[in-house]
Protein backbone atom coordinates (compact mmCIF):
# COMPACT_ATOMS: atom_id res chain seq x y z
CA UNK A 1 0.00 0.00 0.00
CA UNK A 2 0.98 3.71 0.08
CA UNK A 3 1.03 6.58 3.22
CA UNK A 4 0.60 9.46 1.52
CA UNK A 5 1.11 13.34 3.50
CA UNK A 6 -0.10 16.00 2.50
CA UNK A 7 1.19 19.21 4.09
CA UNK A 8 0.13 22.73 3.50
CA UNK A 9 2.74 24.87 2.73
CA UNK A 10 0.83 27.90 1.88
CA UNK A 11 1.66 30.16 4.85
CA UNK A 12 5.08 29.25 3.92
CA UNK A 13 5.05 29.99 0.24
CA UNK A 14 3.30 33.19 1.32
CA UNK A 15 5.66 34.19 3.67
CA UNK A 16 8.50 33.76 1.35
CA UNK A 17 7.01 35.54 -1.32
CA UNK A 18 6.60 38.46 1.27
CA UNK A 19 10.55 38.03 2.32
CA UNK A 20 11.55 38.16 -1.70
CA UNK A 21 8.90 41.19 -2.25
CA UNK A 22 10.48 43.02 1.53
CA UNK A 23 14.29 42.79 -0.15
CA UNK A 24 13.23 43.69 -3.31
CA UNK A 25 11.63 46.66 -2.12
CA UNK A 26 14.28 47.03 0.09
CA UNK A 27 16.98 46.71 -2.82
CA UNK A 28 15.32 49.72 -5.23
CA UNK A 29 15.18 51.78 -1.92
CA UNK A 30 19.01 51.10 -1.54
CA UNK A 31 19.69 51.82 -5.29
CA UNK A 32 17.58 54.59 -5.31
CA UNK A 33 18.19 57.06 -2.07
CA UNK A 34 20.74 59.84 -3.29
CA UNK A 35 23.62 59.16 -0.84
CA UNK A 36 26.18 56.23 -1.41
CA UNK A 37 25.53 52.98 0.62
CA UNK A 38 27.84 50.14 1.15
CA UNK A 39 27.16 46.82 3.25
CA UNK A 40 29.42 44.08 4.42
CA UNK A 41 29.40 41.22 6.51
CA UNK A 42 30.97 40.94 9.94
CA UNK A 43 34.21 40.87 8.95
CA UNK A 44 33.73 43.55 6.30
CA UNK A 45 33.49 42.12 2.96
CA UNK A 46 31.54 43.47 1.25
CA UNK A 47 27.89 41.91 0.31
CA UNK A 48 26.05 44.99 -1.26
CA UNK A 49 26.57 48.51 -2.98
CA UNK A 50 24.19 50.89 -4.36
CA UNK A 51 25.32 52.75 -7.79
CA UNK A 52 25.90 55.75 -6.15
CA UNK A 53 28.98 54.06 -4.03
CA UNK A 54 29.94 52.63 -7.51
CA UNK A 55 30.19 55.56 -8.73
CA UNK A 56 32.19 57.60 -5.95
CA UNK A 57 34.58 54.35 -5.31
CA UNK A 58 35.06 53.80 -8.73
CA UNK A 59 34.44 50.07 -8.30
CA UNK A 60 31.64 48.23 -9.92
CA UNK A 61 29.06 45.50 -7.26
CA UNK A 62 30.54 42.94 -9.05
CA UNK A 63 34.09 43.90 -8.81
CA UNK A 64 34.01 44.89 -5.24
CA UNK A 65 32.16 41.96 -3.71
CA UNK A 66 33.45 40.05 -1.34
CA UNK A 67 36.69 42.60 -1.09
CA UNK A 68 37.30 44.30 1.84
CA UNK A 69 35.41 47.50 2.43
CA UNK A 70 39.53 49.36 3.11
CA UNK A 71 40.51 48.30 -0.66
CA UNK A 72 37.54 49.34 -2.39
CA UNK A 73 36.27 52.68 0.07
CA UNK A 74 39.59 54.18 0.19
CA UNK A 75 39.66 56.53 3.30
CA UNK A 76 42.49 59.10 4.03
CA UNK A 77 42.69 62.75 6.61
CA UNK A 78 42.57 65.83 3.11
CA UNK A 79 45.59 67.20 5.09
CA UNK A 80 47.97 64.73 6.06
CA UNK A 81 46.55 61.76 3.50
CA UNK A 82 47.18 59.53 6.19
CA UNK A 83 44.80 55.90 5.64
CA UNK A 84 41.78 56.34 8.09
CA UNK A 85 40.08 53.38 9.55
CA UNK A 86 36.56 52.61 8.04
CA UNK A 87 33.66 53.77 10.66
CA UNK A 88 32.58 49.99 9.86
CA UNK A 89 34.92 47.73 11.70
CA UNK A 90 34.12 50.57 14.79
CA UNK A 91 30.40 49.93 14.68
CA UNK A 92 31.53 46.36 14.44
CA UNK A 93 33.95 46.08 16.88
CA UNK A 94 31.77 48.40 19.62
CA UNK A 95 28.09 47.30 17.87
CA UNK A 96 26.59 50.93 17.87
CA UNK A 97 26.36 53.56 15.01
CA UNK A 98 29.39 55.36 14.34
CA UNK A 99 29.95 58.77 12.38
CA UNK A 100 33.55 59.10 9.99
CA UNK A 101 36.03 61.50 11.53
CA UNK A 102 36.32 65.21 10.38
CA UNK A 103 38.24 65.86 7.30
CA UNK A 104 37.73 62.29 5.32
CA UNK A 105 37.79 62.18 1.83
CA UNK A 106 37.63 58.87 -0.60
CA UNK A 107 40.41 57.94 -3.67
CA UNK A 108 38.24 56.90 -6.53
CA UNK A 109 39.46 54.25 -8.57
CA UNK A 110 38.96 56.75 -11.51
CA UNK A 111 41.17 59.35 -10.01
CA UNK A 112 38.82 61.97 -8.59
CA UNK A 113 38.73 62.78 -4.62
CA UNK A 114 35.61 63.30 -2.72
CA UNK A 115 35.25 64.78 0.64
CA UNK A 116 32.97 62.86 2.31
CA UNK A 117 30.46 62.61 5.39
CA UNK A 118 29.05 59.57 6.87
CA UNK A 119 27.83 57.12 9.18
CA UNK A 120 27.67 52.90 9.37
CA UNK A 121 26.23 51.35 11.48
CA UNK A 122 25.61 47.15 12.60
CA UNK A 123 23.37 45.03 10.54
CA UNK A 124 21.24 43.23 14.27
CA UNK A 125 18.98 40.24 13.22
CA UNK A 126 15.52 39.35 15.10
CA UNK A 127 17.96 37.57 18.13
CA UNK A 128 20.07 40.61 18.53
CA UNK A 129 22.93 38.95 16.70
CA UNK A 130 25.33 41.33 14.91
CA UNK A 131 25.26 39.78 11.12
CA UNK A 132 26.94 43.10 9.46
CA UNK A 133 27.40 46.26 8.74
CA UNK A 134 25.85 49.28 6.79
CA UNK A 135 27.87 52.53 6.13
CA UNK A 136 26.11 55.63 4.56
CA UNK A 137 27.83 58.38 3.21
CA UNK A 138 27.69 61.53 0.60
CA UNK A 139 30.11 63.91 -1.22
CA UNK A 140 30.22 67.40 0.70
CA UNK A 141 32.84 68.57 -1.84
CA UNK A 142 30.98 71.65 -3.44
CA UNK A 143 30.06 72.65 0.32
CA UNK A 144 33.21 72.67 1.43
CA UNK A 145 34.16 74.41 -1.41
CA UNK A 146 31.99 76.84 -0.85
CA UNK A 147 32.98 77.61 3.00
CA UNK A 148 36.52 78.46 2.16
CA UNK A 149 35.78 80.70 -0.62
CA UNK A 150 33.29 82.01 1.85
CA UNK A 151 35.59 82.12 4.49
CA UNK A 152 37.96 83.81 2.17
CA UNK A 153 36.00 86.35 0.75
CA UNK A 154 35.31 87.26 4.53
CA UNK A 155 38.50 88.17 5.15
CA UNK A 156 40.43 89.33 2.12
CA UNK A 157 39.99 91.87 0.10
CA UNK A 158 38.32 91.19 -3.56
CA UNK A 159 40.21 93.46 -5.68
CA UNK A 160 44.12 92.78 -4.22
CA UNK A 161 43.32 89.44 -2.47
CA UNK A 162 45.38 90.77 0.49
CA UNK A 163 43.81 90.85 4.35
CA UNK A 164 41.15 93.02 4.71
CA UNK A 165 40.36 95.24 7.68
CA UNK A 166 38.85 92.50 9.71
CA UNK A 167 41.78 90.48 9.44
CA UNK A 168 44.54 93.03 9.97
CA UNK A 169 42.36 93.50 13.26
CA UNK A 170 42.95 90.16 14.26
CA UNK A 171 46.53 89.71 13.30
CA UNK A 172 46.84 93.25 14.96
CA UNK A 173 45.83 91.94 18.13
CA UNK A 174 47.72 88.95 17.98
CA UNK A 175 51.24 90.62 17.43
CA UNK A 176 50.55 93.10 20.21
CA UNK A 177 49.91 89.97 22.25
CA UNK A 178 52.68 88.60 21.29
CA UNK A 179 55.04 91.20 21.85
CA UNK A 180 53.59 92.13 25.44
CA UNK A 181 54.67 88.38 26.72
CA UNK A 182 57.74 88.33 24.88
CA UNK A 183 58.94 92.02 25.17
CA UNK A 184 59.32 93.17 21.56
CA UNK A 185 57.67 96.04 19.35
CA UNK A 186 55.16 96.22 16.44
CA UNK A 187 54.82 98.65 13.87
CA UNK A 188 51.75 99.85 12.14
CA UNK A 189 52.52 102.05 8.92
CA UNK A 190 49.60 103.21 7.29
CA UNK A 191 49.49 104.53 4.02
CA UNK A 192 47.17 107.11 1.57
CA UNK A 193 47.55 107.30 -1.78
CA UNK A 194 47.49 110.61 -3.11
CA UNK A 195 45.92 112.43 -5.35
CA UNK A 196 43.82 108.87 -5.67
CA UNK A 197 40.30 110.77 -6.40
CA UNK A 198 41.65 112.49 -9.46
CA UNK A 199 43.02 109.28 -11.03
CA UNK A 200 39.35 107.82 -10.81
CA UNK A 201 37.69 110.77 -12.02
CA UNK A 202 40.16 111.52 -14.97
CA UNK A 203 40.91 108.38 -16.35
CA UNK A 204 38.49 106.16 -15.15
CA UNK A 205 37.71 103.76 -12.55
CA UNK A 206 39.12 101.14 -14.59
CA UNK A 207 42.34 102.45 -14.55
CA UNK A 208 42.39 103.30 -10.55
CA UNK A 209 41.61 99.59 -9.94
CA UNK A 210 44.55 98.72 -12.02
CA UNK A 211 46.44 101.02 -10.04
CA UNK A 212 45.50 99.63 -6.62
CA UNK A 213 46.39 96.10 -8.20
CA UNK A 214 50.06 97.20 -8.82
CA UNK A 215 50.24 99.07 -5.92
CA UNK A 216 49.77 96.05 -3.50
CA UNK A 217 51.79 93.85 -5.61
CA UNK A 218 54.47 96.56 -5.37
CA UNK A 219 54.13 96.24 -1.47
CA UNK A 220 53.90 92.27 -0.76
CA UNK A 221 57.10 92.39 -3.47
CA UNK A 222 58.73 94.38 -0.98
CA UNK A 223 57.69 92.50 2.06
CA UNK A 224 58.40 88.92 3.74
CA UNK A 225 57.90 86.53 6.76
CA UNK A 226 55.48 87.79 8.76
CA UNK A 227 54.24 91.29 7.91
CA UNK A 228 51.09 91.81 6.68
CA UNK A 229 49.94 93.95 3.99
CA UNK A 230 46.60 94.94 4.31
CA UNK A 231 44.21 96.91 2.41
CA UNK A 232 41.43 98.55 4.55
CA UNK A 233 39.42 100.58 1.83
CA UNK A 234 39.32 102.88 -1.43
CA UNK A 235 43.05 103.58 -1.23
CA UNK A 236 44.35 103.20 2.10
CA UNK A 237 46.63 100.29 3.06
CA UNK A 238 48.41 98.85 5.89
CA UNK A 239 51.96 97.78 6.74
CA UNK A 240 51.51 95.71 9.83
CA UNK A 241 55.16 94.56 11.05
CA UNK A 242 55.17 92.28 14.19
CA UNK A 243 58.35 91.04 16.76
CA UNK A 244 59.95 93.95 16.43
CA UNK A 245 63.10 93.72 18.27
CA UNK A 246 65.40 96.51 17.18
CA UNK A 247 63.84 99.90 16.29
CA UNK A 248 65.98 100.69 14.01
CA UNK A 249 65.07 98.59 12.44
CA UNK A 250 61.97 100.33 11.25
CA UNK A 251 63.96 102.47 9.20
CA UNK A 252 64.66 99.33 6.53
CA UNK A 253 61.09 98.97 6.67
CA UNK A 254 60.01 102.48 6.00
CA UNK A 255 62.49 102.48 2.99
CA UNK A 256 60.40 99.51 1.64
CA UNK A 257 57.59 100.95 1.19
CA UNK A 258 58.73 104.11 0.04
CA UNK A 259 60.41 101.90 -2.40
CA UNK A 260 57.15 100.59 -3.93
CA UNK A 261 56.46 104.09 -4.77
CA UNK A 262 60.00 105.11 -6.45
CA UNK A 263 58.62 104.29 -10.02
CA UNK A 264 55.50 105.72 -12.06
CA UNK A 265 53.27 102.42 -13.23
CA UNK A 266 51.69 102.21 -16.43
CA UNK A 267 48.79 101.32 -17.32
CA UNK A 268 47.00 100.98 -21.21
CA UNK A 269 49.74 103.51 -22.47
CA UNK A 270 48.97 105.71 -19.08
CA UNK A 271 51.90 106.56 -17.26
CA UNK A 272 50.70 107.37 -13.52
CA UNK A 273 52.78 108.56 -10.76
CA UNK A 274 52.56 107.61 -7.54
CA UNK A 275 53.05 109.71 -4.35
CA UNK A 276 51.98 108.48 -0.77
CA UNK A 277 51.16 109.84 2.64
CA UNK A 278 52.64 107.53 5.11
CA UNK A 279 52.13 107.52 8.93
CA UNK A 280 53.89 105.44 11.78
CA UNK A 281 52.89 104.25 14.81
CA UNK A 282 54.83 101.58 17.44
CA UNK A 283 53.62 99.31 20.34
CA UNK A 284 53.78 99.96 23.34
CA UNK A 285 56.04 103.10 22.90
CA UNK A 286 53.12 105.52 21.15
Amino acid sequence: GYIISISDISVTKRAKLALLAEKEKLNVMLRSIGDAVIATDTDGYITFMNPIAETMTGISLLSALGSKIENVMKLEDSTTHDTMINPVYIALREKRTVAMALNCQILSDSGRVYKVEDSAAPIVDEDGGIIGAIIVFHDISEFVAMSVKMTHMANYDQLTNLPNRMLLHDRANQAIRAASQNNLNVALFVIDLDFFKYVNDSIGHHIGDALIVAVATRLKDNFYGDTTISRIGGDEFVVLVPDVAELGSLLAASNRIQKAFSHPVKIENQTIKLSASIGGSVFPTD
